[in-house]
């Protein structure tokens, strides 16, 4: 490669600088311009640019905005005016003779601004930086006295590699660096055009030593570098005998350099070689050895990566070996580190130079194999820089060029490969993405998997891969709640069509825990429910009509047709318990008058001839729960004498009934009081509190109930299941007992389950239902159970349990009619009990008071 110079000198003058141009192409011209970067932007930029980097490619990063931007602002400063168009001719003439311009800066004049980095100078216009183009490298030109001829080399060039290490220093992956220069270096070594001698041993001594043996063209440095301030020199760092840093200043390595005449060229990659004083042109690592006679130094201005370092080696002594001259050699190397590396890396390596034209060698003529070796080294670097650009077509046309020169190129070979390997990659990427974008993430997963086999490490695979798996986890997850959904809808409508109706509930509550929203299955449940309390009535009313207890089947099939009418055989069953009760009437005509045919419940007194104060009604097993007030409507006046005479008689006969009635019941209550149990008593309120005639309820063989010892918290022991299981059913029972003594008014049905306060809290409710001519149909909703214990001696047990009930009130003397209602409401209870004989005994209900509103019935 040859070129023309394009010679530009930076002076000071005044408060600014001159750019003068005074040997080009184009002829002479300057231009003044003020300093282009403040101190403060000068230091932004090098923190940017200058830190460690990485390769990450982009289309473009920040810190190629910011170097083209600053690189921008230093070539509109300094090339303005005349010296633009100076440029632009000397480019033109260099284009009409096929050769290149070498933009030679010339800083020994403005110290201040040598240390800049000019290698980022960016022409907007051509969108080019000057020093990334084979065509227009810059170089930092130093003249001194002392003219530098080129040197004569037969191949190959030999290169002296200098590695330090120091073990008190940061630790740097030379071993890494060499081998990768073995390998980029080994086809010229094969072919004799270069040879690498290493210095592991870096010392001063050993240095000297081998420079006094050997004939070395090229010293190549791999270590640690920096700039002494207070010194104001570079410095390289060494080792010492013990292998701990040595700092050597640039003047001293470059004396010894300075004596081995066959050497042309110095190669200093560490950090901060190329750094030079703001007063002195010549302070730097690299100046100082220019100074002291080595024709070209090549450093790096900023800390370089290992992977920008290898790029370098490899690819700038392939250009040297081949004849190019040196800052065309650089040039072919920052091509590399571009297109290979980082995009910005590019500008680290410095050339400083005194050589008029770049020639430092004068390579003997090579043969054809040498010739086509430099082709082929050509065609790589533009195929790897059009990779890098992602222009696959021009790499993949580079390559075969390559191929076609040597069939056998390994390196072409492999870029192939690659090339092939990113396309079949790519395209994966993309069909899992459209595939994610339209929610097929089972579909994603093959190529998203094929993609991580091929790399792992491709773009953000592995978190596609964890995004797609959770949708299609969360996807089964809902497909397994529908399913399961589904199959409870099915067996909860094959429980209501097999009428099962405790199961139906059972699984329409499911369905709408899991479904909240669903209106259907909400309806689904309360008619399941309404199915189940009809089967319940019409199962103990027919119970009580097997038993010929017809007044109690009356009020259950009564209670079925209130809330469904028709309903099974119920109108039937009615007509024949109609007929029963006159039968037994007939046959009881002889001893008494016969009443006209009475209703399901008799009062003593029916609402209507209530008056006074209000009466008091709690709902059936009441316990200590707070009373309802309940007031009766107040009496009408008779249309006529006879009438209120009739009245007045009848009240006293009621009211003569009702205080009969209470003093029987008083003295039972106290009875109760002072007894834990005493059903024989209780055995002869029946008829008291039921006007009509019916036979008085049988004996209950139990054992006596013990008395009862407070419950100790710390004596109660969990029940077992089976246990549990009994007690329960004990409430229920107990429940069920209840519902059927309010219905008829005989509190003897609540023997078997009650006793002490409870059963006598129960006589002085329906006391008071009965004083206000009502009865009560309770219906039980929901069991709700906590805590099941048992005392560790096995005779007391305690349930927890919040129950929900509704209760009627009904008239006794039209009990078809309903006065008022309870909507449901729940009632947590904890509910004591002991046992008696084979079975348990319900001794004491616990349970907060309720403010209970009674409403209308519909």
């Amino acid at each position: 490669m040859k070129y023309l110079d394009f010679d530009l000198v930076i002076e000071p003058v005044g408060d600014g600088f001159s750019a003068r141009v005074f040997n080009s192409p184009g002829g002479q011209a300057s231009a003044d311009f003020a300093a282009p970067f403040s101190d403060l932007e000068i230091e932004n930029f090098l923190l940017r640019v200058g830190r460690t980097r990485h390769a990450v490619r982009r289309i473009e990063s920040p810190e190629m905005v910011s170097a083209k931007l600053f690189g921008g602002r230093l070539f509109d400063k300094v090339f303005a005016g005349d010296v633009r168009g100076c440029l632009r001719s000397s480019l033109d003439e260099a284009n009409r003779q096929g050769v290149g311009l070498r933009v030679r800066l010339h800083l020994g004049k403005a110290p201040t601004l040598a240390d800049l980095p000019w290698e980022f100078l960016y022409n907007a216009s051509m969108n080019r930086f000057l020093g990334l183009s084979v065509e227009t490298p810059v170089v930092r030109y130093l003249e001194l006295p002392e003219r530098i001829r080129p040197l004569t080399v037969a191949p190959p060039l030999s290169v002296l590699m200098m590695i330090s290490s120091p073990t008190d220093f940061p630790q740097l992956d030379v071993k890494r660096e060499s081998a990768k220069m073995d390998e980029a270096l080994s086809d010229l070594e094969q072919r004799g055009l270069v040879k690498v001698e290493r210095q592991e041993n870096a010392t001063l001594a050993e240095l000297q030593r081998r420079l006094r043996q050997g004939q070395y063209h090229i010293f190549h440095f791999i270590g640690h570098g920096g700039f002494d301030e207070q010194q104001q020199d570079g410095v390289l760092i060494l080792e010492d005998p013990e292998e701990r840093g040595r700092r050597v200043s640039a003047q001293f390595i470059g004396t010894l350099l300075h004596d081995h005449r066959p050497l042309r060229l110095a190669v200093l990659n560490a950090c901060e070689g190329a750094r030079a004083s703001r007063a002195d042109p010549f302070a730097g690592t690299a100046q100082s050895l220019v100074q002291q006679g080595i024709p070209a130094v090549i450093a790096m201005q900023f800390e370089v990566t290992d992977e920008a370092a290898i790029c370098f080696t490899r690819e700038f002594y392939a250009a040297i070996a081949t004849g190019y001259p040196v800052d065309a050699a650089l040039a072919e190397a920052r091509k590399a580190i571009f297109a290979e590396v980082s995009e910005i890396e590019w500008g680290t390596p410095v050339l400083y130079m005194r050589a008029p034209d770049g020639l430092i060698f004068e390579m003997e003529q090579v043969n054809e194999s040498d010739r086509r070796l430099l082709q082929i080294t050509s065609l790589m670097t533009a195929a790897r820089t059009a990779f890098a650009a992602n222009d696959e077509a021009t790499a993949v046309d580079k390559l075969k060029q390559v191929l076609a020169l040597d069939a056998a190129h390994a390196d072409a070979s492999a870029l192939l490969r690659d090339i092939a390997r990113q396309k079949e990659l790519a395209e994966l990427y993309d069909r899992a993405r459209a595939k994610i974008d339209a929610g097929q993430f089972a579909d994603a997963l093959d190529p998203l998997h094929r993609l991580q086999s091929l790399d792992r490490g491709y773009r953000d695979v592995a978190a596609l891969v964890a995004m797609a798996e959770k949708a299609i986890a969360q996807k089964s997850d809902a497909d397994a709640r529908v399913r399961g959904l589904e199959a409870l809808r099915r067996d909860a409508a094959a429980s209501m069509t097999e009428e099962s109706w405790d199961e139906a509930v059972e699984q329409w509550q499911k369905v709408v825990a899991s479904a909240p929203d669903d209106h259907d299955a909400r309806a689904q449940l309360s008619e399941a429910r309404r199915q189940q309390e009809l089967a319940r009535l019409y199962a103990r009313g027919l119970s009580h009509y097997e038993l010929r207890h017809w007044r109690e089947a009356l009020a259950e099939f009564h209670q079925v047709h209130r809330i469904r009418n028709p309903y099974k055989d119920v109108a039937d069953l009615v007509s024949r318990i109609d007929r029963e009760m006159r039968r037994e009437e007939e046959k009881q005509a002889p001893s008494r008058p016969v009443p006209p045919p009475p209703a399901p419940h008799a009062a003593p007194t029916s609402p209507a001839q209530q008056t006074g104060p209000p009466r008091v009604v709690v709902r059936a097993g009441g316990g200590q729960q707070k009373p309802v007030i309940i007031k009766p409507p107040a009496a009408k006046p008779a249309r006529a004498g006879w009438f209120v005479m009739g009245g007045v008689m009848g009240a006293a006969v009621v009211v003569g009934l009702i205080v009969v009635a209470l003093i029987v019941i008083g003295v039972i209550y106290d009875n109760l009081e002072t007894s834990n149990s005493s059903p024989q008593t209780l055995s002869d309120l029946g008829s008291g509190l039921t006007p009509a005639p019916q036979p008085a309820p049988a004996p209950v063989e139990k054992t006596p109930a013990a008395p009862v010892a407070p419950v100790d918290p710390n004596e109660m022991i969990s029940a077992s299941p089976a246990l549990g299981k009994q007690l329960k059913q004990v409430v229920l029972n107990a429940d069920n007992l209840e519902i059927q003594a309010y219905q008829t008014m005989n509190p003897t049905l609540l023997q078997s389950a009650y006793t002490g306060k409870v059963l006598a809290k129960h006589v002085q409710d329906m006391t008071a239902l009965a004083t206000a001519g009502l009865f009560a149909v309770n219906r039980l909703a929901d069991s709700r159970w906590g805590p099941i214990t048992v005392s560790r001696d096995g005779q007391r047990a305690m349930v927890e349990v919040t129950e929900t009930w509704a209760s009627d009130f009904h008239p006794i003397a039209a009990p078809q009619q309903c006065s008022f209602h309870i909507h449901e409401h729940q009632v947590p209870q904890t509910v004591l009990m002991q046992r008696a004989g084979q079975g348990w005994m319900i001794y004491e209900l616990r349970q907060p008071e309720e403010d209970l509103q009674p409403a209308p019935c519909h």
